[in-house]
């Protein structure tokens, strides 16, 4: 990452995501995700108490966020995505971050997720985080490509 854009300079708003964020939500992983999820599946994950959705809103948008399952032993990441022009900017680092923060006080010590094998940047800002390769599923996308496995022990 460049060091210069590291942080953004504007204020930022981190917090639990709340229904009044879904369509935003919805429209930033329409935009970043694939396959994405639908506004009902988000509606969903926000009525789970083993569910956390963390935003980060810049200026009173939505740059950012981050939904964590909490009921599986370990924790999965299942989504996290930055609006494109606030990328390269530490916000994805920030949001894992402070989801890893969530899990250590709940008392959950490791965090896996799934993530496109040709994703280089995603598999390296977690590799940076403390997550490592665990395992590959070949054609595991609509599209053919693999996943890699990542987790991360001691959080």
């Amino acid at each position: 990452m460049n060091g210069s854009r590291e942080h953004s300079p504007e204020p930022l708003d981190l917090r639990q995501a709340e229904a009044g964020d879904i369509e935003e939500i919805a429209r930033l992983d329409g935009g970043s995700l694939d396959p994405a999820w639908s506004r009902s599946t988000y509606e969903r994950e926000l009525e789970r108490h083993d569910a956390l959705v963390l935003v980060a809103f810049i200026d009173r948008r939505l740059a950012g966020f981050i939904a964590v399952r909490l009921s599986t032993s370990p924790a999965e990441i299942l989504r996290l995505a930055v609006a494109p022009r606030r990328r390269r900017q530490g916000l994805g680092r920030r949001l894992v971050h402070t989801a890893i923060l969530h899990l250590a006080a709940r008392g959950i010590d490791r965090c896996w997720l799934e993530l496109r094998e040709d994703n280089v940047e995603a598999r390296a800002l977690y590799a940076s985080l403390g997550f490592r390769a665990s395992g590959r599923r070949a054609g595991y996308y609509p599209d053919g490509a693999a996943a890699v496995l990542m987790a991360r022990d001691g959080l």
